[in-house]
């Protein structure tokens, strides 16, 4: 698909969203409703700080018996392979450690997204797929990743129609960044994106949301031209039984 038309079909999406109020967002250093950002930019000069991205979602129907949340996120580089500075989570890749994820919100802001937690759930990574992975990224290019994460909880929580709610938050340390070990590829464009995001309840049922609402992919130190096509993939309850029994 040409850039242009990629482009033009995600202002599509957005505007769609508008009259379904239902779906995705994703910001840089905070929910997007309470002033996240669309990019970031560094200057790769220290090792030091973070870098945290945002999930949030709407759903279109009450959950009284909320358990758990799965979310996959995909990362396309301008580039021909993935960066080494964005091998973040593998064994034995350049900067293992680089990646965490938190479903802790008992401190965010709550101003206009929302805890949906009763508590603080269970969770982390669950897969980091890139083309290098015994199971592959889906779409089998070597500058893409695919993350998946996933939280569940014992007890359940309500959580309402038509309300933003807080999903993850994702940090990427800058370890690693220069000097003499550093992992190069820093600088190169990225985009990151929610693929799609599963709201789960009690019963094994569950509400799918993939489509934006004002915006459901971010850039890094880049803008959307790069961000190629990132094509949705279908889920399952998965990894957050998995994580609930």
């Amino acid at each position: 698909m040409p850039l242009g038309t990629f482009a033009a079909l995600i202002s599509l999406m957005v505007t769609a969203s508008d009259v379904t109020a239902q779906g995705v967002n994703l910001a840089w250093n905070s929910c997007l409703p309470e002033g996240g950002g669309s990019s970031a930019t560094y200057s790769c000069a220290s090792n030091t700080g973070v870098n945290t991205f945002w999930v949030s979602a709407v759903p279109s129907r009450a959950h009284a018996n909320f358990v758990g949340v799965d979310v996959y996120i995909d990362i396309h580089a301008d580039a021909d392979q993935l960066p080494d500075w964005w091998q973040v989570y593998n064994s034995g890749v350049c900067r293992a450690a680089a990646l965490s994820v938190s479903f802790d919100f008992t401190t965010a802001p709550n101003d206009i997204c929302l805890n949906p937690w009763d508590g603080v759930p269970s969770g982390g990574i669950t897969a980091y797929q890139t083309s290098s992975t015994f199971i592959t990224v889906p779409s089998g290019q070597p500058n893409d990743a695919r993350l998946k994460a996933a939280a569940a909880m014992s007890t359940t929580s309500s959580i309402a129609a038509w309300q933003e709610y807080y999903c993850a938050s994702f940090t990427i340390r800058n370890t690693l960044t220069t000097g003499t070990d550093a992992c190069g590829g820093c600088n190169t464009p990225v985009c990151i994106a929610i693929n799609q995001l599963s709201l789960a309840d009690l019963d094994g049922t569950f509400e799918l949301l993939t489509q934006p609402l004002q915006r459901s992919i971010i850039t890094w130190q880049g803008t959307l031209s790069n961000c190629g096509t990132l094509a949705p993939q279908n889920t399952t309850w998965g990894q957050i039984e998995t994580l609930y029994h």
